[in-house]
C-alpha cells in the first residue's frame, strides 16, 4: 500500500471514533516514541502534540509504578470544556479530544479496537 493510500486509510479508521461519538471532536495516534503517526481530522501545527501526549501518560506510567498500581491501561484528563482520554498499545497510542461530557466507557471500548487496527494496519 503506498504513503497515499495507508494515511488515507488510516484516516479511514480514525474517524470512526467521531462518527460513533458526537462528542469526541478529535483522534491522534502517535507513536510512543511520540512521533504524531495520523489525525482525524487533519487540522495544520499539530508540532509537538504527540511528544506532549506521550510525555502526559509516560509520567502518569512512572508514578503508578512507583506507587505499585499495577499496570495503566488509559490516563483520562478533565478539563473545564474539554476530556482528552490516552491510551496506550505496544507500539502506538491513540488520544481522543472530546467535550467535557464525553462517554467514556462506549470510547474506550471503540479506541482500543481502533488502535489494534491501526497497528496491524502499521505492521
Amino acid at each position: 500500500m503506498s504513503t497515499t493510500g495507508l494515511k488515507e486509510k488510516l484516516n479511514e479508521i480514525l474517524a470512526e471514533i467521531p462518527q460513533n461519538v458526537p462528542t469526541a471532536k478529535m483522534v491522534l495516534l502517535v507513536r510512543n516514541d511520540g512521533l504524531l503517526v495520523a489525525a482525524y481530522p487533519q487540522i495544520e501545527r499539530l508540532e509537538g502534540v504527540g511528544a506532549q501526549l506521550t510525555a502526559i501518560y509516560d509520567s502518569v506510567e512512572r508514578m503508578t509504578r512507583q506507587f505499585k498500581l499495577g499496570r495503566l491501561r488509559y490516563t483520562v484528563i478533565v478539563g473545564e470544556n474539554a476530556t482528552i482520554v490516552i491510551l496506550k498499545g505496544e507500539k502506538l497510542s491513540l488520544a481522543i479530544v472530546g467535550e467535557k461530557n464525553l462517554n467514556l466507557g462506549f470510547v474506550l471500548t471503540t479506541a482500543e479496537g481502533i488502535l489494534n487496527r491501526a497497528h496491524e494496519l502499521l505492521s
